[in-house]
């Protein structure tokens, strides 16, 4: 029986002396691996909360980014707006002067004609009445009357 208890002993100091190599050898590398695990996992995170920070600056930066462009739309739309109004108001302008100035040259121009045709007509009629006059004369005055008009019209 001392000897079955012996065994037994021995069996549970080699299970014993294989754990504690065992446990020797793989600390190092469970230790290390451990560790590393521990910083890498530490790393990430720090990264992870570095990046976080980033994209909530991005972000911020796109807000007021965006913000900034909307302002700037707003300014160009009512700059639009303000010279479109502009624009108008000098077309409208140009267009009342460009008009007048072609009314004024048709008034002008009209009034010219009418000169012309009131000069026309007063020598046509000037012309008519010499010549009505002249038959007028013939017929009616003698030639003692006719020389005396004569001698009164060239006397004048």
């Amino acid at each position: 029986m001392w000897h079955e208890t012996l065994k037994t002993i021995l069996k549970l100091l080699n299970l014993f002396i294989f754990f504690y190599l065992i446990y020797y050898l793989i600390k190092k590398p469970i230790k290390n691996f451990l560790k590393n695990y521990k910083e890498n996992i530490k790393k990430e995170r720090e990264d992870a909360l570095l990046k976080e920070k980033e994209a909530n600056k991005t972000k911020k930066d796109a807000f007021s980014l965006k913000e900034k462009l909307s302002e700037d739309l707003k300014n160009l739309k009512s700059k639009f707006e303000e010279l479109k109004e502009e624009t108008k108001k000098e077309i409208e302008e140009e267009t009342k002067r460009v008009i007048n100035k072609y009314k004024e040259e048709y008034e002008r121009t009209l009034r010219q004609k009418e000169e012309e045709m009131k000069r026309e007509i007063y020598l046509f009629a000037e012309e008519g009445l010499k010549k009505e006059t002249a038959k007028i004369l013939k017929e009616k005055l003698t030639k003692e009357e006719q020389k005396r008009y004569l001698f009164h019209l060239i006397n004048k």
